[in-house]
C-alpha cells in the first residue's frame, strides 16, 4: 500500500528516501554486474593463474573519494527534511499529547479541550501548524507518537517533553479525512491497541467542533439523575463500553485487577480493602477525573462528566456487597469541585467566530514578530 504524501515534510521525506533509493539501487546493480563480469573473466578454466596487482593510485583514490561524496550528498538530502521538521513556524498551534498504557490523550491549551480515545481522537485544521508537545506520566514508559501518512514521529518520554509538529494539506470542505495514530515503540502487553486516529477537517469546520466541545463540557447536569445507575442519562452513556476501552487493560474484565492482569497495581473493584480515595461513588468519580498521583492511574478529563459519572456505576458495579452511601455534603463536594450543577466556565464557550479569531490571531501575531 502506497501513501500519499499529505504535508511538505511528508513530500520532503518521500523526496529523501527516493533519492537515497535509486542511489543504493544503482550501487547495487554496478556492483553485481562488475562481480559477475570479473567472476567469469577471470574463472579458473580460463584463468588458472592470474598476474598480482600491487597498487593502482587512481583506482584506491576513486574508491574512497566517490564513496565519500555518495555519503556526504545523501546526508544533506536527509537533513533538509529534518531541518524542516524541527523549524516550527511561529504560526503555530498548540496540542499537548500524552502517551499512557495504553492510550493517546490530547490537550488544546488554546480551546481548554481534551480528549482521548482509540476512535475519532485528534482533530485538526487543515493549512494550519500544530506543535505537538509530546510525554509520558513519570511512572508510564516509552511511547513513540506515529503519523504515518505525515512521515511524523517522535518519542514520549516519561516524565520528560519532546516535540514535533505538522501543517497538514487543506481537505475538501465536507469530507473529513480520517489517518491512523500508532505507537512505534513496544510499550507492553497491549502496545498493538494503541490506536487513535486523526481527523483533518477545514478551518471553519474546526471552529464549529472547538464550539461543540466547549457547550458539551459546559452542559449542566443534574446530580441527583447522575448519581442514579439507572437513570436514562446514565444508560445512554453505555458504561460497559467505556469500561472496556479505558480500563479492562489494567483492571482486567471481571475487575479484579492484578489477580487478572500483569499491572500489579491494578484495583481489585470486587472489595473495598485498600482503596486510596474513599469507596464512595463520589470518591470513585474523582478518581476517574483527576487520577491518583505517584501511580499508573491515571486522570480522564478527555471523558464528559456525564460518562466519567458512567463509568462511576459500572465500577462500583463490580462490589456486590452493601455500599457506601454518598449524603448531601459529598454530592455539594463533587459539584464544587467539578462545577456539575452549575458549570462555571459558561463565559468560556466560544462562538465559530470567536474560535477562528483566535487562529487569525495567531497568524497575525507571528507575521508582526
Amino acid at each position: 500500500m502506497i501513501l500519499l504524501a499529505l504535508s511538505d515534510v511528508a513530500r520532503e521525506v518521500d523526496h529523501a528516501f527516493k533519492i537515497i533509493g535509486w542511489i543504493c539501487l544503482l550501487l547495487l546493480v554496478g556492483i553485481v554486474i562488475f562481480m559477475l563480469k570479473y567472476t567469469i573473466q577471470y574463472r579458473r578454466s580460463r584463468t588458472p593463474r592470474t598476474s598480482q596487482i600491487h597498487g593502482h593510485p587512481f583506482l584506491e583514490t576513486m574508491w574512497i573519494v566517490a564513496p565519500t561524496i555518495i555519503v556526504i550528498y545523501m546526508f544533506f538530502v536527509g537533513y533538509k527534511g529534518f531541518k524542516m521538521m524541527r523549524e516550527v513556524p511561529d504560526n503555530h498551534m498548540v496540542v499537548e499529547v500524552t502517551g499512557k498504557q495504553w492510550d493517546w490523550s490530547f490537550y488544546y491549551p488554546d480551546f481548554d479541550i481534551t480528549t482521548s480515545g482509540r476512535g475519532d481522537a485528534l482533530t485538526l485544521p487543515g493549512g494550519k501548524a500544530v506543535k505537538f508537545l509530546l510525554t509520558s506520566p513519570e511512572t508510564d514508559v516509552l511511547h513513540s507518537f506515529y503519523l504515518p501518512d505525515f512521515r511524523i514521529k517522535e518519542d514520549c518520554v516519561a516524565g520528560r517533553e519532546s516535540y514535533m509538529w505538522l501543517e497538514a494539506d487543506m481537505p475538501e470542505p465536507g469530507t473529513k479525512k480520517k489517518y491512523n495514530i500508532f505507537c512505534a515503540e513496544f510499550c507492553g502487553k497491549d502496545h498493538s491497541s494503541m490506536i487513535s486516529t486523526m481527523t483533518l477537517v477545514t478551518p471553519e469546520e474546526f471552529s464549529q467542533w472547538v464550539v461543540d466541545k466547549n457547550e458539551e463540557k459546559n452542559t449542566p447536569i443534574v446530580i441527583e439523575e447522575a448519581m442514579d445507575a439507572s437513570s436514562d442519562l446514565i444508560l445512554a452513556e453505555n458504561g460497559p463500553v467505556l469500561y472496556k476501552t479505558y480500563c479492562i487493560t489494567c483492571h482486567g474484565p471481571n475487575g479484579r485487577g492484578e489477580n487478572e492482569t500483569t499491572t500489579e497495581l491494578a484495583r481489585d473493584f470486587t472489595s473495598l480493602e485498600k482503596w486510596k480515595q474513599g469507596t464512595k461513588n463520589s470518591d470513585i468519580f474523582r478518581t476517574i477525573s483527576n487520577g491518583i498521583p505517584g501511580t499508573q492511574m491515571n486522570a480522564f478529563p478527555q471523558l464528559s462528566k456525564i460518562q466519567r459519572f458512567a463509568l462511576m456505576h459500572h465500577v462500583a458495579d463490580y462490589y456486590k456487597g452493601e455500599h457506601p452511601v454518598d449524603n448531601d455534603d459529598d454530592l455539594a463536594s463533587i459539584d464544587e469541585e467539578f462545577h456539575i450543577r452549575n458549570p462555571e466556565p459558561l463565559k468560556d464557550i466560544l462562538t465559530v467566530e470567536q474560535a477562528m479569531s483566535i487562529l487569525a490571531q495567531q497568524d497575525l501575531q507571528s507575521r508582526a514578530e
